[in-house]
């Protein structure tokens, strides 16, 4: 299978696909191009998940296979996504990137988030 270019050549999409070793440039932070995105991870926003262990397995078993970049965001819960990813991650932490966004005036009470104010990125 061939995929256009931007200059209009073909080029095998072997040579085109992302994979876990292909590499982008956030600022001065490299991260893999593959990354686990876990909004969805405390079961508020498109319904319930099955169980807070299967999160967590999940994102393991996501470090495991070798995905090294993870993205949540304090108004994900409010806060319980990054509860999560925490606590998943804690064996690896020194061996992954966690991309976190912050800056959200989150009411603790209602959970309901007003406005973002920035992107906020660590690696333990």
């Amino acid at each position: 299978m061939r995929a256009p270019t931007p200059a209009g050549r073909e080029e095998s999409t072997a040579t085109t696909a992302t994979t876990l070793a292909s590499r982008r440039k956030l600022g001065s932070l490299e991260v893999s191009s593959v990354g686990l995105g876990c909004q969805t991870m405390p079961g508020n926003l498109y319904g319930p998940v099955s169980s807070r262990e299967d999160m967590i397995t999940i994102i393991r078993t996501a470090a495991d296979q070798g995905v090294p970049l993870f993205d949540t965001v304090e108004a994900y819960g409010p806060f319980e996504s990054e509860r999560i990813v925490g606590e998943a991650l804690e064996p690896v932490r020194d061996q992954v990137v966690i991309a976190s966004k912050f800056g959200f005036d989150v009411d603790l009470v209602t959970g309901q988030s007003v406005r973002s104010t920035a992107l906020f990125h660590f690696r333990w």
